[in-house]
């Protein structure tokens, strides 16, 4: 059975299109340009993961679903703490259940984490965006950062 195959190349990157007539191999290749701008916008994202990953202290894993999982002893954090870091570290915030869930996770006990969440919505720390998700105001990007020097301290102890 005979076919046709293109391949084209651009930089470092490669498409190769076959098909069994003239018409079909036209016909894709007209996704080319959308396959290239696909692939160069995932490949600036992978840049910036790369360098976002190299900022992240080693006490922060994420789970099979890309959310933050904390691997701190429970001593060195109260729940506040650790609810904090995990929003930080979360990319888009997360619901009240999936905080709950990332702090089982970690091996955090706290059944008050809605009262901490209460409290520190209340306090200014956190906020909700438009997806409803809690994610951290400026003051708690402050308080986090502080946190997490505390910890690489400690770390390095």
């Amino acid at each position: 059975m005979k076919g046709i195959r293109v391949v084209y190349r651009k930089g470092s990157s490669e498409v190769e299109i076959t098909g069994e007539n003239v018409n079909d191999v036209k016909e894709m290749i007209k996704y080319i340009p959308e396959i290239y701008l696909e692939l160069e916008k995932t490949e600036n994202r992978l840049v910036e993961l790369k360098s976002t990953l190299s900022l992240i202290p080693g006490f922060v894993k994420y789970d099979e679903e890309g959310k933050p999982v904390l691997s701190v002893r429970e001593e060195f954090l109260t729940s506040r703490e650790a609810i904090i870091l995990i929003l930080k570290f979360a990319e888009n915030g997360l619901k009240s259940s999936e905080i709950g869930e990332q702090l089982s996770k970690s091996g955090i006990v706290s059944v008050g984490y809605p009262s901490r969440l209460s409290e520190m919505l209340r306090e200014g720390i956190v906020t909700r965006n438009e997806l409803g998700n809690y994610v951290l105001t400026e003051k708690g990007k402050i308080i986090a950062d502080e946190i997490t020097t505390r910890l690489e301290e400690v770390a390095l102890r």
